[in-house]
Order: C-alpha cells, then structure tokens, then sequence
C-alpha cells in the first residue's frame, strides 16, 4: 500500500513539474515573439505622457516595422513608422516599444517636427534629431528596464537665432557650452552610427 502511494505522488510530482517547465517554455516563448502579435493586429492604441501632454498613435497609422536591441541586452525594440525610411518628416510619426516583465511598454511616440529630424542609433543609445531654421537639438537616449532616460542633451543655434549673438550659441545639457564641446559630444555618437531602415509589415 505504502509502496503504491509513493508511486502515486513521484508521479503526480513529475506531472507537476512537466506541466510547470511546459507553461515556462511557453511563457518564455511568448516573451521573445510578443512583437507578432502587435505586427499581426492592426487595433492597438497607444499612448505616452511627456512633459505634461498625453500623446496617442494608432496601431493601424504604421505600415513599416524595425526590430532593434538597441542597448545589447538581448531584448528587441520594437519601431512601427508610418514611413520607411529614418529621416522624420512633420508629416511623420514613428513608435518605440519594448516588453519588460510581461507588458508592452510605449517609450516613445515621435511626431515629426516642423524642420524635419532623424531617428537612429549608436554606442547603446537611441538619438533623436530635430531641426528648425537656425536650430539643430539632439536628445541622447538610454533605454533601462522599459524605461528610457535622456543622458545627454545637445542644442545648437546659428548665429542671429539666439540673442542676436553674431556666433553660434551652442548647449550642453542645458548650460552654454563652447562649439568645440559640442562637436565633441555629438561627434561621440555620430561618428558610427545606424540608420534606421524599415521593412514593410506585411
């Protein structure tokens, strides 16, 4: 009798378990391929709060898609952008997202600015590119735990556009900085850095 009981639960424990690493290779499985489903679906809506106003994109505004693990650390982003290629027109909107502890996460919805931008990557960051008449900003981007974080900041004004200074006025985080400087830490991520091709979502 004795006998028959262990039987009974060495096997109602292996089942246990089976079914426990089973639901695990699942999850996992589910975890790597959660962008076909955003890919597959054309009813998503997402939404981001920056500086104090709510953005929203559709699901069914993008045609093209790029898959990127921008920071190395063996979890794809997910770019869905209504045009295929990395240069960002004021007609233009491009989302970031990412999939951190079983959510989809929005890091960003970018609309094209008024001059134009860029969107690409270099050294484990996200830069962003804008631009006026005069004006040229860089925002530097780390992407941490499905978060992003700006760490670094770049704005270059030519010379009459900012105080009537007659030589270009540049910033570094939001202090004056020399030109020289500003080439410096711009050229850290310039020199190298990736486009952003887009495929189309078929």
């Amino acid at each position: 009798m004795c006998k028959k009981i262990r039987s009974y639960l060495v096997i109602s424990l292996f089942f246990v378990l089976s079914c426990g690493f089973i639901f695990s290779m699942k999850s996992e499985a589910a975890s790597k391929d959660w962008y076909k489903q955003i890919l597959e679906s054309n009813t998503g809506v997402y939404r981001k709060k920056s500086n104090g106003v709510t953005k929203t994109a559709y699901r069914s505004e993008f045609h093209y898609y790029k898959l990127l693990d921008i920071n190395k650390d063996g979890k794809k982003e997910l770019l869905l952008s209504d045009a295929p290629d990395s240069w960002i027109d004021y007609t233009n909107k491009v989302v970031i997202l990412t999939h951190h502890k079983k959510k989809v996460k929005v890091l960003d919805i970018i609309d094209g600015p008024a001059g134009g931008g860029e969107l690409y990557y270099s050294k484990k960051r996200l830069i962003i590119f804008d631009r006026l008449a005069g004006y040229s900003h860089y925002s530097i981007y780390k992407l941490y735990k499905g978060k992003r974080k700006k760490t670094l900041d770049l704005k270059y004004y030519q010379a009459n556009h900012y105080g009537y200074s007659p030589y270009p006025t540049c910033f570094k985080n939001g202090k004056k900085c020399s030109e020289k400087t500003y080439y410096k830490y711009l050229d850290k991520y310039n020199i190298g850095k990736n486009d952003v091709t887009y495929k189309k979502i078929i």
